[in-house]
């Protein structure tokens, strides 16, 4: 079974009509029905797309010197954003990839191992 997320992307935050509520009201109701988890999104920043077409993102340390316009606390927000994103989804870290990685190959290496079977073909 899969782990779903979704997560609505480029929303701009204030509407002031309410719009975004009712969407993730409706969401939430939805992940109750079908399964899915929630995670809060990235916003519609002009940052995000300024850095795109660079292949960077706000984390990358290249995106201060990029020679994009942009402000100091515009680059702290977006990269809060995609802190608190990646915090919400819940990735394995290193080390618990890691073990998993570990106890693959321990399986991998114990299934591998010939089984000692009876001779069929004996009188």
């Amino acid at each position: 079974m899969g782990d779903w997320i979704v997560a609505r992307n480029r929303f701009r935050r204030e509407t002031g009509d309410g719009g975004g509520r009712k969407a993730d009201a409706c969401l939430r109701e939805l992940s109750l029905g079908l399964g899915f988890r929630m995670a809060t999104g990235l916003s519609d920043r002009a940052i995000f797309q300024q850095l795109f077409p660079f292949g960077l993102t706000a984390i990358d340390a290249e995106a201060e010197t990029a020679g994009i316009a942009f402000g100091r606390l515009d680059l702290l927000a977006a990269r809060h954003e995609i802190r608190t994103l990646l915090a919400e989804l819940q990735l394995p870290t290193a080390t618990t990839g890691a073990r998993q990685i570990s106890e693959r190959r321990h399986l991998s290496a114990q299934q591998a191992q010939a089984v000692d079977l009876p001779d069929l073909t004996a009188p």
